[in-house]
This record gives C-alpha cells, sequence and structure tokens, in this order.
C-alpha cells in the first residue's frame, strides 16, 4: 500500500477508536429535579387554592450523565401540556424561566451559580424576583439534598443588590440541606412538594 493511503487509514482508524469511545464514555440518566411550577392564570385554581406556585419533582433525561445533579435543570423551561390545536407554542409555567433566573454548574458540580441579574417579572406574575429566588435555592437544595451533594452555590446579582444576596448565598453554606431553605431563618414551613 502507498504510504499516504497508510496515513489516511491510520487517521480514519484513530478518529474512529476516538469518536467511539467518546460516545460510549458518556450514559443518559433520568433523575428527579425539582422545579418552581406556576399557576397564576390558570384554571386549576380549584386544586391548588390561592397557591401561586408549587415546587414539584420533574423528570429530566440527563444525556450527557457524569454522575452529578443537573443543576442547571432547575431552570430549564417547563412548557404546559395542552391538547389544544389552537396554542402553537403552549405557556411557560417554569417560574425561573418565565423570570429569566439562571441556575448554572460546573461539570463537578462544586460550584452552582444562580444568575438573578438579568430577572425581570413578568406583568402577569404576582410572584416577585426576591420569593422567585429563594424559591430557586429551595430547588437547589432539594436536588442536592436527594443526591447527598453540597454546592457551592453563588449569586450574580446587580452591582446595588449584591451585599443582600451575597449574606443570603452565606446563609445557604452553612444551612443544614436536610431542612428547607426559607426567607426566614426562623421559618421552618416548606412549600407543599
Amino acid at each position: 500500500m502507498p504510504k499516504n493511503t497508510m496515513k489516511t487509514l491510520y487517521k480514519l482508524a484513530l478518529f474512529f477508536l476516538i469518536f467511539t469511545s467518546t460516545g460510549l464514555a458518556s450514559s443518559s440518566h433520568i433523575s428527579l429535579i425539582a422545579q418552581p411550577i406556576y399557576n397564576g392564570d390558570q384554571s386549576d385554581r380549584a386544586s391548588w387554592g390561592d397557591i401561586d406556585y408549587k415546587i414539584l419533582d420533574v423528570l429530566f433525561l440527563d444525556a450527557h450523565y457524569h454522575g452529578h445533579p443537573a443543576y442547571s435543570a432547575i431552570s430549564k423551561s417547563h412548557r404546559i401540556l395542552t391538547n389544544s390545536r389552537s396554542l402553537e407554542d403552549s405557556m411557560e409555567i417554569n417560574l425561573l424561566a418565565m423570570m429569566g433566573i439562571t441556575v448554572h454548574a460546573d461539570i463537578t458540580n462544586k460550584d452552582v451559580w444562580l444568575k438573578i441579574d438579568t430577572a425581570k417579572k413578568p406583568k402577569h406574575c404576582s410572584v416577585s424576583i426576591e420569593d422567585a429566588v429563594y424559591l430557586a435555592l429551595e430547588c437547589i437544595r432539594i436536588t442536592a439534598h436527594r443526591e447527598h451533594g453540597k454546592p457551592n452555590v453563588r449569586i450574580t446579582a446587580p452591582k446595588d443588590q449584591k451585599a443582600k444576596w451575597l449574606l443570603v448565598e452565606k446563609r445557604f453554606q452553612a444551612h443544614d440541606l436536610s431542612k428547607p431553605f426559607t426567607k426566614s431563618a426562623k421559618q421552618v414551613v416548606a412549600p407543599d412538594s
């Protein structure tokens, strides 16, 4: 065989080996994550009463599972299911996605960032951004406790609110994850989940 053909075959074999090994090294995993689901203008008030949100368990298929909880899925879009033909796009019901609050984690999930610096409250939403941040922290706590983890949560907030959220961040770091994390350090009642 010509020398160039052998080099090409070696390169193809190496590419195939790398491609298949990386494809086989990753695996998918279905896990439960917590999301704050908004009920502000839904017709299901009979079952929820006057509650505007509930923290609910949501199934998440992590296609690139690496042995750690998928914290970033807490703020992922969650559309309401419908069989209505008139609704092309169903309504967003994840309170965090509605407000532009995001949760990100590095691959080790030792550091989890809660980004609230660009959050905006929709006109139709009765939940404040501050309350939504506490709901996000509670969802992180639930997910971490379920997976026996303790992430370092970092909150990125607007400059004029950094000091306030730094105190909340420190309180979360010292918090026992087996107990609900609430707005008031003395409050022990968790949202119905």
